[in-house]
Order: C-alpha cells, then structure tokens, then sequence
C-alpha cells in the first residue's frame, strides 16, 4: 500500500525507475547505485569503427525554447561549447568517462561517438575491449506527480538519460517531499528537479557530473536546500544564456537556500530568476563556477547575506565577471 518503507539492497541495479505512491519511503543500505544505463558488450569492427547494433533506446530530446535563446552553447555565453549534440539525452561512458557525442560519423575521433538512431547503431573509435562501456537508457529513477511526503535516502543515482529540464530525481507537484544523503551523477538533464510543490526539502546531497544542472526547482513554496554540494555540472554543454550550471531557483516563494557548496559548475552557481519572491541565499560558499556565482534575476525581495563567492566567472563576458549580480529585479 502506500506509506510503505521499501529497503534497496546494496549493490548496482540496472534498469530502477520507480513512481512511488503517496509517503513511500525509499532508503539504500551503504554502497547502493541505481543506475539508468546498461552494458555495451557486443561491438564489430566495421571501418574503421567499433560499432554496437541493436540500440533502440531513444528517449525525446529537448529542441525548443520559447525564450529564443539557444539551448546548446554555442560559445557566445563565453562557455566551451560541446555542439548541438546537448539535446540529445543518451550518453556513452567508458570505465566512468563521459564520452562526447557527436552530430556525424566523420566526427567519431577518440573520446567522441555518435549515434545513427534511424538504424540503431552506435559507433565509438575507442577500443572497448577490456573496458566497461555502458549506454544510458532510462529516463528517470524516481518520478511522482501528487507524490505527497515522499522521502529518498542514502542513495546513489547515476547515469539517466533524461533530457534538459528533467531530473533524474523529478517530482511536480508534490508536497513535503524529502531528499536527503543522496549522490546524483553522470546524467544528462538535471540531477534533482522539484517543482510546483509546499515544503519541500532536499538536504545533505551531492548533485556533481550531471549534464545540465545539479538542482533545479520550479514554482515551489517554502522549499529548502540546504548542506548540498553541487558541482561540476553543465558536462554536456547547454547555454548558459538558456538554463546550465549549478543550482538554478525559479518562481519560488520564500525558497531557503543555505549552507551549500557550489563550486566549478560549467555555468552560473545559484541563478534565481523568473519571479522569485522573498528568496534567501545565505551561508553558502560559491566558488570557481564559469559564470556568476550568485545571479539574482526577475525576482523581488531576495535576501542574499553572509556567503562566500570567490573566483567564480572566469569565462565570458564582463557580465559574467563577478561574485554577485542582481538583474531586472
């Protein structure tokens, strides 16, 4: 029934997406990895390239923004920009490395595959023998809509083929819901993503690796974030004009985010925008991010005190240049 406590044995699952009911509780013993990828084990050597038939995993992408700007960088945003290939969620790993996905078979170099999905096949140059090369699949682990006091703990999550402004972890309008101690990595849209939801708290994690975003929130009323580290985010090149980087706070009101530690994210490490209301950004340490490390935009009565910003946009343009920047607000 609903309310139940289930208890994920440690070890790798393959394969894990769940929609938990109403107060499901979903807690991994120590060394549990939910893992949305599967293993490539069958290539032939066709001209030049290692090829892998049979991939029929397609999952939909993300091609239009309706604000203009585009979606993948194209290095205008003063990020390095990967190509157009960001709209495309599945993503290729060797031995833990992501892979750079590229638009044509005469692109496929080392560390760069492609995939002909009308004739599901994947080409890579590098050899994939005697390594472990695997091919994200799933679109999401856990997902809810009207998901009320669900709770995730102790959890590893890696590798979901989820496109940009979906997370691995991903919950709309659900209320009360906890995640806590829970590592989310090496997917191509957002690690967490929580929206149109009261009293959500996501506390204690680590969001690093991911393609787009480490934490997202949308349209959510007394949420808190509080003691996570995310970094390294933005791995897939997506605009830092559109929506990339860290931690990225919209149309909340009274959102808390606190105690962080935001550091070298491929873009801006805490973006409020869109109509925030009475935001507080307080003793976090922002840091070493590609673009602002605090960006306050379209929003009213932000309180943002007693962090630490350093060293952060290092890239782009004068704009982009400082530790903290209020906007259109």
């Amino acid at each position: 029934p609903a309310g139940t406590h289930f208890v994920i044995k440690a070890g790798l699952h393959r394969g894990f997406s769940v929609e938990p009911r109403a107060a499901d509780v979903f807690s991994g013993e120590a060394g549990t990895i939910l893992s949305g990828a599967k293993l490539l084990d069958s290539f032939t050597r066709t001209g030049g390239y290692w090829v892998a038939s049979g991939q029929t995993q397609e999952n939909p992408t993300f091609d239009y923004n309706v604000y203009g700007a585009e979606v993948c960088s194209d290095g205008s945003d003063g990020l390095v920009p990967v190509g157009p290939t960001c709209i495309y969620p599945e993503d290729l790993f060797i031995d833990d490395r992501l892979l750079v996905q590229v638009e044509s078979l005469s692109a496929v170099g080392p560390g760069r595959w492609y995939f002909d999905y009308a004739a599901d096949r994947i080409y890579m140059h590098d050899d994939p023998r005697s390594v472990r090369v695997e091919a994200s699949v799933e679109w999401d682990a856990f997902h809810g809509s009207s998901a009320h006091d669900v709770m995730l703990q102790d959890l590893v999550v890696e590798k979901y083929a989820n496109a940009g402004q979906h997370g691995a972890l991903h919950f709309v309008g659900s209320d009360r819901v906890q995640i806590r101690n829970v590592e989310v990595r090496w997917t191509h849209g957002v690690g967490i993503r929580v929206a149109g939801g009261h009293g959500i708290r996501v506390t204690g994690n680590h969001s690093h690796h991911n393609g787009q975003l480490g934490i997202a929130s949308y349209d959510n009323v007394d949420a808190l974030f509080d003691d996570n580290e995310v970094a390294f985010n933005n791995t897939v090149g997506y605009s830092g004009f559109w929506e990339s980087g860290g931690m990225k706070l919209m149309r909340g009101l009274r959102t808390t985010a606190q105690n962080n530690h935001v550091y070298r994210n491929n873009g801006k490490g805490i973006w409020l925008d869109l109509e925030g209301r009475d935001v507080l950004v307080a003793s976090n340490t922002v840091d070493d991010n590609a673009q602002q490390g605090v960006f306050v935009e379209i929003s009213h009565r932000a309180l943002v005190r007693n962090n630490t910003v350093r060293r952060n946009g290092y890239q782009g343009a004068w704009f982009h240049r400082a530790g903290i920047v209020v906007s259109s607000s």
